[in-house]
């Protein structure tokens, strides 16, 4: 298999763009199977900058990843995922958290980004944590989050990426850092100029001399690819107070420190994870016979093979790809019927490549 070094292609990039990204040292690797990449702007979310000397104590209190990798003298790591719970354990929302200067000199800036729907509730809940701290909370607008992200994930034929940048490189206008939930599921631009799209398809576009081709996308084309890999991310996958971090999957997804010490809702976690107990988890299904491109309200999932036993529980779709928290020891995904109680429709479901292969062989 041959193989197409990034830096080649960098060569290429208009200076404005080249500049901007700071290019790392090393830089993606494709197999040439694989020249097409999708790119897309992520219009759901937005940002909240956090600054101050405490504000990686603080937010280190607040959600379930070790915010502490962020921190340059200690690892590599310029971005990470995470979620923030409620007392019970459950989620209030999953974000990306980005290691950030911005306008001025402090190390300690860190950007968060959420979706749009939940900001203001979280920008809230934040300022109530924030009793006598040294820190400035804020709604930051400038900033536009964007994905390029490969047509389908497969062990064997990508190549993983964790070499794809030194962490990543950032200047005041462009931060660019490989997806920190999986090596396979492309890079997350966050930028301040839509020029960056412009660069980007000018020089990888479907029209352009390259050999990697990028293919401009929309946010339900990712929605979908992360669909068929069940990967969750969001208000509409991950409505507030309806899941625990590890049926999402948070443990394969790198959102949880089980190392870092105490932070909100962290007992309920790390009691199931050190049971070894998960008994649901979020995978991907396919509705079958699904003759609208309709969205079905969530409701149960029940296997007809097996008595009409309930498995779990359906939780949303785009067209026929879809979500749902199943018992995934209780099925035999060779032989099950599984249909949605409610409405009646039938779907498949299976365990996703990119899981440990311990877990895709119970």
């Amino acid at each position: 298999m041959s193989i197409i070094i990034f830096r080649s292609l960098v060569r290429k990039i208009p200076s404005s763009i080249f500049n901007r990204f700071e290019t790392a040292k090393k830089f993606f690797h494709f197999s040439s199977t694989l020249h097409n990449y999708n790119f897309a702007k992520l219009s759901s979310k937005n940002f909240i900058s956090i600054s101050g000397p405490e504000s990686i104590d603080f937010l280190q209190g607040l959600v379930t990843n070790d915010v502490r990798y962020l921190v340059k003298d200690c690892c590599q790591n310029n971005c990470i995922y995470s979620f923030m719970l409620i007392k019970n354990g459950r989620i209030i929302s999953d974000l990306f958290i980005y290691k950030f200067r911005h306008e001025n000199d402090d190390d300690n800036q860190l950007l968060l980004e959420v979706d749009e729907r939940l900001r203001p509730n979280l920008v809230a809940l934040l300022k109530r944590y924030k009793i006598k701290r040294k820190i400035a909370i804020s709604k930051l607008d400038k900033f536009q989050s964007f994905v390029l992200y490969p047509n389908f994930i497969e062990k064997s034929i990508i190549l993983k990426l964790p070499d794809a940048f030194d962490g990543f490189q950032q200047k005041n206008s462009t931060i660019l850092a490989l997806d920190p939930r999986n090596n396979h599921f492309g890079c997350k631009i966050i930028s301040t100029e839509n020029i960056v799209i412009d660069d980007l398809m000018k020089q990888f576009g479907s029209n352009s001399e390259s050999e990697m081709k990028l293919f401009e996308t929309n946010e339900d084309h990712y929605r979908l690819f992360r669909y068929q890999y069940g990967v969750g991310e969001g208000l509409i996958d991950f409505p507030p107070e309806n899941f625990f971090p590890l049926e999402t999957n948070g443990d394969l997804l790198n959102a949880i420190s089980f190392k870092k010490g105490c932070y909100v809702g962290q007992e309920l976690t790390a009691r199931t994870y050190h049971t070894g107990v998960v008994r649901k988890r979020i995978m991907p299904v396919k509705i079958i016979d699904l003759i609208q491109k309709e969205t079905l309200p969530p409701q149960n999932v029940i296997d007809a093979n097996n008595g009409g036993k309930l498995v779990g529980r359906f939780r949303t779709n785009l067209n026929e790809n879809g979500l749902a928290t199943l018992k995934f020891d209780e099925i035999n995904f060779q032989n099950s019927n599984l249909k949605l109680s409610t409405s009646g429709h039938r779907i498949t479901a299976w365990k996703p490549s990119w899981w440990p292969d311990k877990l895709r062989q119970q």
